[in-house]
């Protein structure tokens, strides 16, 4: 049906955009921090940082936390690297650090 095949294109069509965004990213890393899958890798905020910092030529200000990071923690280092983009004049719309953590790809 119709249908099933415009659903077919918009799923093929994420996921394209998925693997082309998770390369990208993997570009800017270094190969002990590569990215696998974008939802679960990026959660803990810390792998985020590091590309914002690559980019930026820059170390972010404040505490990353790096052992075991509580969700807490988690959101505040995503929030670190938001805040960093904000700060380089970068427009983020509809993307909250908890949104990362939770792996909501909206």
């Amino acid at each position: 049906s119709l249908f099933s095949d415009l659903w077919s294109l918009q799923i093929m069509s994420e996921d394209i955009q998925t693997r082309t965004f998770t390369n990208w990213i993997n570009l800017q890393l270094e190969p002990h921090q590569y990215v696998e899958e974008l939802t679960r890798d990026l959660a803990d905020g810390q792998r985020l940082i590091a590309v914002v910092e690559r980019l930026q030529k820059k170390r972010c200000t404040g505490k990353i936390y790096t052992s075991s990071p509580s969700e807490m923690q988690c959101t505040m280092n995503v929030q670190m690297a938001l805040d960093a983009l904000r700060e380089e004049g970068m427009r983020l719309v509809n993307i909250a650090a908890k949104d990362i953590v939770d792996g909501d790809v909206k």
